[in-house]
């Protein structure tokens, strides 16, 4: 598509008028919502590592728990079966 000059400068203008509107009205609305996108991205970010830092912590600990469940039921067996010789 070929507009020439008039073209390009009249859609030059027509983005320019609707960017900058819509530029402020988006920076107009994060600031009624207390928070940029970035910051918004970066906490969610943030709560999803520490959910996931939580649930590993958590399987940790019940691995950490069978390991001294069976290290104590081994040195169970290991007394019976010295005593039964």
């Amino acid at each position: 598509m070929h507009l020439g000059l008039s073209g390009q400068a009249g859609g030059f203008l027509f983005g320019m008028a609707f960017g900058i509107t819509a530029g402020g009205l988006l920076m107009i609305a994060q600031k009624l919502a207390g928070e940029t996108l970035q910051e918004k991205q970066n906490r969610e970010r943030r709560e999803q590592y520490e959910q996931k830092l939580a649930e590993w912590q958590s399987r940790l600990s019940v691995t950490e728990d069978l390991g001294k469940m069976e290290g104590v039921a081994r040195g169970q067996s290991q007394t019976e079966n010295s005593r039964r010789i």
